[in-house]
């Protein structure tokens, strides 16, 4: 694969790879409060934080977003609409923050892919927002060890068993997706 990715779109998803990439995004979610806590991994400011990785695979290099600040926030709300709707907001503020930082502050990083490993309410809205999906697992003992890494979890119910996803944008369309006022 070389560095000039074509869309997204365009290509047929290398399972293989976007195992990989889920093998490294599991890892780094069951030590996602060590790698917070050491700066590793960057909040943005609603519910999405990030961290840069080294070049992988011709790619360049990936920036890791994971759904995990200010969780918190979304308890208490009346009902799951409500939660999502919310969720989904702050999301797409945050990606359309990290898209301007992608195309100012870390344009000379050489960042090839944006990818993060979720359950299936960021997949829908991923697809319906450019992202490319692919089933992780659905081992349910995978899955409860990534769902238990999620400090302040706001689902009603905590032991819910949904497949795990890789998502991944290239840089370059995800700048132009999020990199929008009118996006989201």
């Amino acid at each position: 694969m070389n560095t000039e990715l074509e869309p997204l779109e365009s290509q047929e998803p290398d399972l293989s790879l976007h195992k990989r990439i889920g093998d490294i995004l599991f890892a780094e979610a069951l030590r996602y409060r060590e790698l917070a806590e050491s700066g590793m991994i960057v909040a943005l400011d609603n519910f999405t934080s990030y961290r840069v990785h080294p070049p992988f695979e011709g790619i360049g290099k990936l920036v890791s977003i994971h759904f995990r600040v200010h969780m918190d926030e979304l308890k208490g709300k009346a009902k799951l609409m409500q939660k999502a709707f919310l969720f989904a907001k702050g999301v797409g503020e945050d990606l359309r923050h990290l898209a301007v930082l992608l195309n100012g502050d870390l344009k000379s990083e050489n960042i090839g892919m944006i990818c993060g490993l979720t359950e299936d309410l960021f997949k829908a809205w991923g697809e319906r927002n450019g992202f490319r999906t692919v089933l992780y697992t659905n081992d349910p003992e995978l899955i409860r060890k990534h769902n238990q890494t999620i400090a302040d979890d706001p689902h009603e119910t905590p032991d819910r068993l949904n497949p795990l996803h890789v998502f991944s944008f290239d840089a370059g369309g995800f700048i132009k997706r999020f990199n929008k006022e009118d996006s989201g």
